[in-house]
């Protein structure tokens, strides 16, 4: 395997032309590795190499993504595989820019962040016409994660730090993940439900990580409640809070254009909730849930529903009932 710390687009480009099965280095000097090349079938490829497991974010029908685990050194990738060759020429500028919108980082840890904020602006760029508008499930489902977020955890963490830990929108497993191995899942239900649903094996796989699966209790109310939760005021009062710092300010921003929302749209001002309670569970070995480390070979997809009233057990605080701050508090 060879190594190019030049322009690659060139070298990627006669290999293309060839469809001969190569894989280059990009640069041994990026903090992230990174190759070029083209697949077994001749089609052109671009991937990472990593120490932990990458979250597989789509990116659209002509982009395949996908993750795997090398059996020489346990090692990951997540391979961008292009199936339109015509379109090589913009797949390419892609992966320039994501090699260079990575290339400051710290650490492959910050590359490969960095990395997937580059593509997530890129699907975002890309991406088809917003629907009208979230369905009430979507709705609260976000305005679980805001509240959570940026109202529980917001006085106990920096602004930085809630927002570096939110890459659930950007295709991590969980919500929010933080450094170096700790992550919440959350889940918005009403007062009456005995199940959240699961959308993937991964979701509650803990793998190396102290994870929690944290259920918040949303119930509809009046939009003059004073605790009420309304998208469009919740996301204000967070961008006011994040006036003096640009660089999170433009964070939650990125974040934030992973959710089809206008937030000008009156139809997020008629639909108004509050936090009743929050309860967290400790996802330990002995959790019920479908793991994806554990799931059989070729299987691919899973969605399951949790039973809530079997997780008791699991409560890391039984008589934990949080109800919002009337406010932001940043430390």
């Amino acid at each position: 395997m060879t190594s190019m710390a030049d322009d690659f687009v060139p070298t990627w480009t006669q290999l293309v032309a060839t469809r001969a099965s190569a894989k280059v280095e990009v640069d041994p000097t990026h903090p992230l590795r990174l190759l070029f090349g083209v697949d077994d079938y001749g089609k052109p490829l671009f991937f990472a190499i990593t120490t932990e497991k990458p979250p597989a974010p789509e990116i659209s029908r002509d982009v395949n993504v996908t993750r795997g685990q090398r059996t020489a050194d346990g090692k990951w990738t997540l391979a961008l595989t292009l199936q339109d060759q015509q379109l090589f020429d913009v797949f390419a500028k892609l992966c320039v820019d994501l090699v260079e919108q990575s290339r400051p980082a710290a650490d492959e840890d910050d590359a490969l962040r960095l990395l997937l904020e580059a593509l997530a602006q890129w699907k975002h760029l890309l991406q088809p016409a917003r629907p009208e508008h979230l369905t009430l499930e979507a709705l609260r489902g976000l305005l679980g994660e805001l509240w959570f977020g940026f109202r529980y955890l917001g006085s106990r963490a920096t602004a930085e730090t809630i927002l570096a830990a939110w890459t659930g929108p950007l295709g991590a497993p969980q919500d929010f993940n933080f450094v170096p191995d700790k992550a919440f899942e959350v889940k918005a239900v009403r007062s009456n439900a005995t199940a959240v649903q699961i959308s993937s094996a991964q979701q509650l796989d803990p793998l190396h990580k102290d994870l929690r699966l944290v259920v918040v209790t949303l119930e509809d109310c009046h939009p003059s409640h004073p605790d009420g939760l309304q998208l469009p005021k919740i996301v204000d009062s967070i961008r006011a809070s994040l006036s003096a710092r640009p660089n999170a300010q433009a964070r939650f921003e990125q974040v934030l254009r992973e959710y089809p929302v206008d937030t000008a749209d009156p139809f997020y001002l008629e639909h108004c909730f509050r936090a009743v309670t929050h309860r967290e569970y400790a996802v330990s070995e002995d959790f019920p849930a479908i793991r994806a480390s554990t799931l059989a070979a070729g299987v691919r997809e899973v969605r399951y529903s949790l039973d809530l009233t079997v997780l008791t057990a699991f409560l890391t605080d039984p008589t934990l009932t949080e109800t919002p701050p009337k406010d932001l508090p940043w430390p």
